[in-house]
């Protein structure tokens, strides 16, 4: 007993021995830092994050003004003790620093530079890893995701549905796929999601071209082995010509064959032009359409006979639908303009402008921010909730051709995406004008994009006009296994 008892008296001194070392060291690190930038003009700045394995003292400490990204990412590391270089992201005013502080500072005389300034830090993203690609029969032009399912429309007017079985792009299976296409161009795919489909929804929308929406019902039978993206590139087509736009009067390849077919369910028509987009309620009850013919129907997703409303006031085509609460809807048309509706009245409360036509839309719930694509090459951020005149809060310019779509990441409402007819994705956080990444997977014009996250995972997945479904996987920031604690 005394041996065990003087054995946990010696683990505990040199337990102390090693916190008082640790407090020691972070003190000389303090200091010598100190030491190092006492010649510049300094800043007090407190260091934050909201990563416990990366946290320093919060203690405020003086850095030179003249530092940028770079200069603050070695300063993080150095009170790390880390001796590897690893790159940080910084945040200050709710925006991502992309110059030095002086300069950021300058820019904004209502922050004090005698105060203690606020910096989180956090490690920056790694860039999305090589795309994987699911090849179709013709031009991919709308893709929608749910958990970890996700849907493409084809140009074939094919809608195929796939499954995501694991964690990275490896995993996804065909599971299904129209049995009986649509008679032209699918131009957009909707998922009806309700509470007592979870975990994955069995209803999903398509609209196209032959002025018709669709509504199928999704097996739930396992994929087979078969209908890996694998075999499905083995068995696409070998000819190197580029798809007409009119619908193929060939037959489907197997990319939909040796699958279960979707199951259709109804079939809704009042339109009388191509059909070019689709919302769906929050409560799964209804959808709305919007095409060429600058009308906006209203439909019950189990009364397909006739319309149960119709939305006027745009003059040219409605080209993104956004229904946000019970009965609030966002719609973008090419008449450059972006409205406000309410369903039930159908009354139209609000109208904004653009300079160019609108391409499509997209509605961040964590921000209230509504993003749209241009024929001008830009992405333009509104803020519905403005009380003044200046609706547009940012906008980002880095594309050189017609922006087509926009997506916000369910997982990182900071995070935006957004494919072109350049053939590129780019990747956005909305605290900064620059983008993170440029993504260019696409031998064509890019048409559609979305986010897929589920099963713990977030990629990218987007559509184009070289017939290919491109899937970025997008790595989780972590500092590298040679760093210390």
């Amino acid at each position: 007993k005394k041996k065990k008892k003087k054995k946990k008296k010696k683990k505990k001194k040199k337990k102390k021995k090693k916190k008082k070392k640790k407090k020691k060291k972070k003190k000389n690190r303090i200091s010598s830092y100190h030491e190092m930038t006492s010649s510049a003009r300094q800043i007090y700045v407190r260091f934050t994050t909201r990563s416990p394995e990366i946290r320093i003292t919060e203690t405020p400490i003086s850095v030179p003004l003249h530092l940028a990204r770079y200069g603050l990412s070695e300063v993080v590391n150095h009170l790390l003790g880390w001796e590897t270089h690893q790159p940080f992201d910084f945040v200050v005013a709710d925006e991502l620093l992309r110059c030095t502080l002086e300069e950021f500072l300058a820019a904004r005389p209502h922050i004090s530079t005698e105060a203690t300034l606020n910096v989180e830090y956090m490690l920056v993203l790694p860039k999305p890893l090589p795309p994987d690609d699911i090849p179709h029969d013709d031009w991919v032009s709308s893709v929608c995701c749910s958990g970890s399912s996700f849907a493409t429309g084809c140009y074939d007017g094919h809608v195929r549905v796939f499954c995501m079985a694991g964690p990275d792009r490896a995993h996804a299976a065909l599971l299904s796929s129209s049995g009986t296409p649509h008679s032209a161009p699918v131009r957009a795919t909707a998922w009806i999601e309700r509470e007592h489909d979870a975990p994955s929804p069995s209803l999903l929308l398509s609209a196209s071209k032959d002025m018709t929406v669709r509504l199928w019902r999704v097996p739930s039978a396992p994929p087979s082995s078969s209908s890996s993206p694998s075999s499905a590139r083995s068995s696409s087509r070998s000819d190197s010509t580029r798809p007409p736009t009119a619908p193929s009067s060939s037959s489907s390849t197997s990319t939909s064959a040796a699958v279960s077919p979707l199951q259709p369910v109804a079939t809704f028509v009042r339109h009388s032009d191509s059909v070019e987009a689709l919302s769906v309620a929050p409560s799964g009850n209804q959808f709305v359409s919007g095409g060429w013919d600058c009308s906006i129907f209203v439909w019950n997703v189990d009364s397909p006979a006739q319309p149960i409303g119709e939305i006027k006031g745009h003059t040219q085509c409605v080209t993104g639908l956004s229904w946000v609460v019970r009965s609030a809807l966002y719609s973008v048309s090419r008449d450059q303009t972006l409205r406000y509706w309410d369903v039930e009245s159908g009354l139209n409360s609000a109208v904004w402008h653009s300079p160019k036509p609108f391409n499509a839309l997209a509605f961040s719930r964590d921000h209230g921010l509504i993003a749209t694509a241009h024929s001008d090459r830009i992405v333009r951020l509104w803020d519905s909730r403005s009380a003044d005149g200046s609706l547009v809060k940012l906008n980002l310019t880095s594309h050189s051709l017609w922006v087509s779509s926009v997506a916000w990441n369910p997982a990182n409402g900071h995070q935006l995406v957004s494919v072109s007819y350049d053939n590129s994705v780019k990747l956005w956080d909305i605290r900064t004008t620059l983008p993170l990444y440029t993504l260019t997977p696409h031998d064509d014009r890019a048409l559609c994009v979305d986010w897929l996250t589920g099963n713990n995972s977030q990629m990218i997945l987007s559509g184009g006009q070289d017939s290919k479904l491109k899937i970025h996987t997008l790595k989780s920031p972590a500092p590298s296994a040679a760093e210390g604690s």
